[in-house]
């Protein structure tokens, strides 16, 4: 049984991350184990004991922790006797996080996949501060509707604390230079229009080549890669302009509107004027 798996736009209705203050008591009982369909979830033990449980083993957790948990980790969090566990939780898109790692050129989709547990740092003093401090922003921002630029500088900041390295020839390779910029420029509303056509143009390898170092590097397709920015763009267009379901179909390169229609609904779950006005509400007092 592999539990239930998240999805981020159940949490962030169009905004670029989720964050949220978190807490569970000793007397709180065990969840079951779930997964990430496409974000990777960073977390920061403000205060007490607690253990971080997944199915390849444990980990024990205090103040002053951080953990990155990898969206394939089977998991979930126990609080310790006598006050429980208290922790801030901030969740990154995946292509979000794997942008950012490619510009500052420090880990591969291998390197971050290689060990069994998630990353653990511990940490104590002036870091722990300054770690605590930036995900308090983090969580402060996202109450008051964070745009992308805030979430990259959180990324920024914690992989400074990560201290993630590079990989070493032969111990997993950094994805290539062309790809990494293609993958970027893709993020342009003008190239999403384009579809894989343009991403291949982008790329300026074969298509047969890009295709094998896609799924090499990012675990997925072309057509899956686009297709996810294409959702994400239509997503933040829904929660964030007034424009009609035919002009966000269109301006994300979607053939048809129906077509976005049954794509948005088959991921997300419901259909893109449901999400729109779920994102309204998240966002907007209620009369």
């Amino acid at each position: 049984m592999t539990g239930q798996v998240l999805q981020l736009s159940e949490f962030t209705l169009g905004r670029p991350y989720h964050a949220a203050l978190c807490r569970v008591s000793p007397r709180h009982p065990p969840i079951s184990f779930h997964t990430h369909q496409d974000f990777y979830e960073l977390f920061y033990v403000l205060a007490g004991r607690g253990e971080h449980r997944l199915s390849a083993g444990s980990q024990d957790l205090a103040a002053g922790d951080l953990v990155l948990v990898r969206p394939a980790d089977r998991h979930f969090l126990v609080g310790l006797p006598p006050a429980g566990l208290e922790w801030i939780n901030v969740a990154v898109p995946m292509a979000t996080w794997h942008g950012v790692l490619d510009i500052a050129g420090v880990v591969s989709v291998d390197d971050l996949n290689r060990t069994p547990l998630p990353r653990l740092v511990h940490t104590s003093g002036e870091e722990a501060d300054r770690l605590e401090a930036s995900f308090r922003d983090a969580l402060a921002r996202y109450a008051r509707a964070a745009g992308r630029l805030d979430l990259m500088r959180f990324i920024l900041e914690v992989l400074g604390v990560l201290e993630v390295q590079q990989a070493s020839a032969g111990d997993g390779s950094p994805r290539p230079d062309w790809l990494v910029r293609a993958c970027a420029a893709m993020s342009r509303e003008e190239n999403l229009r384009g579809g894989v056509p343009r991403l291949g143009v982008l790329a300026g390898v074969s298509a047969s080549h890009l295709c094998r170092t896609m799924r090499a590097h990012y675990d997925m397709t072309p057509t899956a890669f686009v297709t996810e920015l294409r959702l994400r763009h239509a997503e933040m267009l829904l929660a964030t302009t007034s424009a009609s379901l035919t002009e966000i179909s269109y301006q994300c390169g979607f053939s048809s509107p129906s077509y976005f229609s049954r794509r948005f609904h088959a991921t997300q779950g419901l259909s893109p004027r449901d999400f729109r006005r779920r994102a309204r509400q998240a966002v907007l007092p209620l009369p």
